[in-house]
């Protein structure tokens, strides 16, 4: 069953300590979910609050956010 069929939010967060590793593990996850269509999404701070909170609106699967 692929993932995109659920029309239910957020399934993992993912909470790393540092900017840069949650966009390698967004990447990582993006490279091994394309196959279910898992949809991402990186929440951190210093970055457009506006296009973030547009994206988790969107339901996605995984969020990776940093505290």
């Amino acid at each position: 069953i692929l993932l995109a069929e659920h029309l239910f939010g957020v399934f993992v967060l993912v909470v790393t300590p540092t900017r840069q590793l949650a966009f390698q593990l967004a990447d990582q996850f993006h490279a091994l979910g394309s196959s279910v269509c898992l949809r991402t999404v990186v929440v951190v701070g210093g970055m457009d609050m506006l296009k973030q909170t547009k994206e988790l609106v969107a339901r996605p699967h995984l969020v990776i956010a940093t505290p």
